[in-house]
């Protein structure tokens, strides 16, 4: 399994782990020992300046946190290889400027082809799952997958800012590609948009969905509506996006 950009969640990665017992490659460039490092020190010094319960509970979050990443990824149970790299992956370009990330971050960001990735981890292989949830970079990626299918079992992307030019380039996609789209979740976190935050474009598509594709699927059925009752809201405060397909 070869998952782009995890940030602090790596629970679908571990489960993963557990169940299949295969190994596991992840690549993001906001987490990692450099992110930890710059992290801390900022923390502590926040927190040292402005003694609050709110700061001390971020403060305690971000020190526990490192040491549950490099416990997943340097446990090898059963005898698996489990590997992060601190990189962000892209095609040709990225939506990351370098100087506003290091001034926020305390860090310069470091890139990787996906080509390159391609060329490492996926092109000899067959059955991989690739999990990508990189922050609208992903449509630069998507021609590239097609190039790849062969070697995919199954495919799990979030795209974002669903505008009408990134909806159609998603629905040329769908077209294109030869896994099976088995489910979509319309998340209700939504994506910002000129300071405004929003659920839905003007079109009324959800501006954000997790898509599932397959190389195999147990049934032909369609579902006619969404959300599925499996499924776990992104923001559990938020409202729901009831979706009716035609």
């Amino acid at each position: 399994m070869i998952s782009f950009g995890i940030l602090y969640d790596w629970e679908f990665e571990s489960q993963i782990f557990n169940k299949f017992k295969i190994p596991i490659i992840t690549y993001d460039g906001s987490v990692g020992k450099r992110y930890f490092a710059a992290k801390i020190k900022t923390r502590i010094k926040s927190t040292l300046l402005d003694i609050t319960y709110s700061n001390l509970k971020r403060t305690f979050f971000y020190l526990v946190l490192p040491i549950r990443f490099f416990y997943f990824f340097t446990n090898r149970r059963y005898g698996v290889n489990k590997k992060h790299y601190e990189k962000f992956v892209i095609d040709k370009t990225s939506n990351i400027n370098k100087e506003i990330f290091t001034t926020k971050h305390g860090y310069e960001p470091k890139f990787i082809r996906f080509e390159e990735i391609i060329e490492n981890h996926i092109m000899n292989d067959t059955g991989v799952i690739l999990k990508i949830d990189i922050e609208e970079n992903e449509y630069d990626l998507l021609d590239s997958i097609l190039k790849i299918e062969n070697n995919l079992s199954m495919l799990l992307i979030e795209f974002h800012n669903l505008n009408e030019v990134n909806f159609n380039k998603l629905a040329n996609f769908i077209e294109k590609f030869n896994l099976q789209l088995i489910h979509t979740h319309c998340v209700n976190f939504g994506w910002t948009e000129e300071i405004t935050k929003k659920i839905v474009s003007e079109n009324g598509n959800p501006l954000v969905a997790e898509l599932t594709f397959s190389s195999s699927s147990l049934t032909t059925e369609k579902v006619t509506s969404l959300p599925n009752p499996l499924d776990v809201e992104c923001d559990p405060n938020g409202r729901s996006l009831n979706i009716s397909i035609n």
